[in-house]
């Protein structure tokens, strides 16, 4: 008898800490689209080991083949994000396509570059890091880079 109530005892205390956790999962912020409004400018891109500024040597991506080098996101609305890219073949361009958030993952123009928020926990609404995870705009966009953004005051 005495064993039986101990197990029930630690079944219902695992239970219990359990239960606490899923509350604290339940808590962490997710960024709003709200977070993003406004205009991020391109302060560097961390690819396969190298940081590329701006300005600085950006052009090495596009000797190493890849066609876009810098990610600026334009004023942002509710449903409307801007790409302004610099490529290889094409020079300067932008680009406007709706965007959905999710899950701290920024899917713009259904699919066509999708970034995953590597800031998330520690987003201040002025630094924003965005892992570039999927393009279907090209096949030499630098998947798995990291762009650094700085929210334009």
């Amino acid at each position: 008898m005495k064993n039986a109530i101990q197990l029930i005892l630690i079944v219902f205390c695992v239970l219990i800490f359990n239960t606490g956790c899923e509350k604290d999962k339940e808590a962490t912020p997710e960024i709003q689209v709200a977070d993003l409004v406004g205009d991020w400018i391109l302060d560097s891109l961390d690819f396969n080991g190298i940081t590329y500024i701006p300005g600085q040597n950006m052009g090495q991506l596009i000797t190493a083949g890849y066609d876009y080098v810098m990610i600026s996101l334009l004023p942002l609305t509710t449903t409307e994000l801007g790409i302004y890219d610099h490529t290889g073949n094409s020079g300067l361009s932008s680009d406007v396509r709706p965007y959905t958030l999710s899950e701290n993952t920024i899917d713009y123009g259904n699919g066509a570059m999708v970034f995953y928020i590597e800031n998330w926990k520690t987003f201040n609404g002025t630094v924003l890091r965005l892992k570039l995870i999927s393009s279907t705009i090209s096949i030499s966009t630098p998947i798995n880079g990291i762009y650094s953004l700085t929210k334009a005051l």
